[in-house]
């Protein structure tokens, strides 16, 4: 409310947008904060607070497709390996317990738990593969579910107010 008070007694008629965006932003920032689309990094804190363990799960949308610009959008503002696709919808459990598990275990001994609870070998390698990015952020070498499948991971190396 405060903004919008200013913002009418500062534009005039004939203004450009450009021109009423400048003295929106200047108005935010005398007031101690930051414009949303200029700067404030909700994530940043949230991945701070949380030591770098926020993760989104990303679904498949029409056409049975992920949609790149979505995924590429959360890998901006979060660590790349925690951008997780959800391989089939009724796996979702599994991948949320995969990515507790793998904070604690390696990938191999998720996916023989998997196995263990009777999940199909299909779930397993979705889950598995949805998961190995992640996993390549621990050290991890030649991982063999012993289901017919085997995984080759590598360490990682890299690791205001809004209006």
């Amino acid at each position: 409310a405060i903004l919008y008070d200013k913002l009418e007694k500062e534009i005039k008629v004939g203004m450009s947008t450009w021109e009423v965006d400048q003295i929106a932003e200047k108005i935010i920032r005398s007031l101690g904060a930051i414009p949303a689309e200029k700067g404030y990094k909700p994530f940043e804190a949230l991945n701070k607070k949380f030591k770098d363990n926020v993760f989104v799960m990303l679904n498949r949308y029409c056409g049975n497709k992920f949609r790149s610009d979505i995924t590429d959008a959360w890998k901006e503002v979060l660590p790349p390996e925690h951008v997780v696709r959800i391989p089939e919808e009724k796996a979702i459990i599994d991948l949320i317990l995969g990515v507790i598990a793998i904070q604690k275990q390696d990938l191999e001994v998720y996916a023989l738990d998997m196995k263990g609870r009777g999940q199909t070998t299909t779930r397993i390698e979705g889950v598995t593969k949805s998961l190995q990015e992640l996993s390549n952020s621990t050290e991890i070498a030649n991982v063999n579910t012993d289901i017919g499948m085997s995984l080759s991971l590598k360490p990682n190396t890299n690791k205001g107010r809004r209006l």
